[in-house]
């Protein structure tokens, strides 16, 4: 009999390990990760100035670069 409960254990903490969890991202975060994206692509192939001319002025100054 402790055996059957055992195994009933078991078979229970394997069927709840399959759940699946969904995560709501909000959309402004998912803007940032495409940006985000699209700016680290455009640096890893070069294209630098094309970079820095999506960024917003403020924060593009010459004093940030260096």
């Amino acid at each position: 009999m402790k055996k059957i409960y055992f195994l009933f254990t078991i078979l229970i903490g394997l069927l709840s390990c399959n759940s699946t969890v969904e995560s709501s991202i909000p959309d402004d975060a998912k803007k940032v990760d495409i940006f985000a994206k699209a700016f680290i692509e455009k640096i890893i192939n070069g294209q630098i100035d094309s970079a820095i001319a999506n960024l917003d002025p403020s924060v593009a100054t010459s004093d940030a670069f260096l």
